[in-house]
């Protein structure tokens, strides 16, 4: 099992912009028959006001088959441009995370 994860911090003043292209971005890549995303955002700590998507994926290759589409839709590239008017440029954190224990 791969975790794919990646997390931004929300700019200043955009937090529901952040939620709306949330869910928008899951909508899309779910009109294109991808693996969508879990949305969580911190409440408290030192990051707060940050989301983080998750996937989980049966295998790195599966994962890999999945980014490979998703990065090659035109809704998807769109959608990432926008990014940099409702996250913080330079606060992207993305991860594959594999379960040890």
């Amino acid at each position: 099992m791969i975790t794919h994860a990646v997390s931004a911090q929300i700019a200043p003043g955009k937090e529901l912009e952040a939620i709306e292209f949330t869910r928008d971005f899951s909508a899309h890549l779910k009109s294109k028959g991808l693996a969508t995303p879990r949305a969580w955002q911190n409440q408290y700590g030192d990051q707060v006001d940050r989301i983080l998507w998750t996937w989980e994926f049966d295998s790195l290759a599966v994962f890999e088959e999945w980014h490979t589409a998703a990065l090659a839709d035109e809704g998807v590239q769109q959608r990432l441009k926008a990014m940099v008017d409702i996250f913080v440029p330079g606060t992207t954190h993305v991860m594959a995370l594999k379960e040890v224990v």
